[in-house]
């Protein structure tokens, strides 16, 4: 009879360690390929769309674009500006392809 029981827990404590297991990896994995497909590559100041110009325009008045890198495989953040301020503070600005503000970085020089 302890053989019975001691056997059925072991088969339902099994049941329940597996599905956490596979959770873990599918989490993992997912996150990898969220890091993949986020690649920037360089393109000139002068070839920024006008609707980031007027973005950056609105948002940072008086900050002067320093870089900017745009995201081919993306869907959610599409470029990454490095802007300088009057005072010297750096800001790494993400926006999507709309010129809204997804994510922001400022930094002291």
């Amino acid at each position: 009879m302890k053989k019975i029981v001691y056997g059925v827990l072991v088969t339902l404590g099994g049941l329940f360690i597996s599905p956490q297991a596979e959770a873990q990896v599918g989490m993992t994995g997912s996150v990898e390929e969220t890091v993949a497909q986020d690649k920037f590559y360089p393109i000139e100041v002068t070839d920024v769309p006008q609707v980031l110009r007027d973005a950056v325009n609105t948002s940072y008045e008086g900050c002067l674009l320093k870089s900017v890198e745009v995201s081919n495989n993306s869907t959610f953040v599409k470029y990454k500006v490095v802007l300088t301020s009057r005072n010297g503070k750096m800001y790494k600005v993400y926006f999507d392809d709309r010129g809204h503000v997804v994510k922001e970085h400022a930094y002291f020089e």
